[in-house]
């Protein structure tokens, strides 16, 4: 089964965040690692509210999305 929906992942520490960013729209994942959230949770509300399927890339929660 192939899987087309967005992938929400995140690690105790992100040492690369060139190449995992908090949003990559190519790849539909969201990485709520802790370096990229301001080691804050964040909500499913927030997440659905950024219009997800519009972004292209967006390297942290504070960043001004790549759309």
């Amino acid at each position: 089964i192939k899987w087309n929906g967005w992938v929400i992942h995140g690690h105790k520490h992100n040492n690369e965040m060139k190449n995992y960013p908090f949003i990559n729209g190519k790849n539909k994942t969201i990485n709520v690692s802790a370096e990229l959230v301001n080691y804050k949770p964040i909500s499913m509300d927030y997440l659905l509210s950024l219009d997800l399927d519009s972004i292209e890339r967006m390297d942290t929660i504070n960043s001004i999305p790549k759309r």
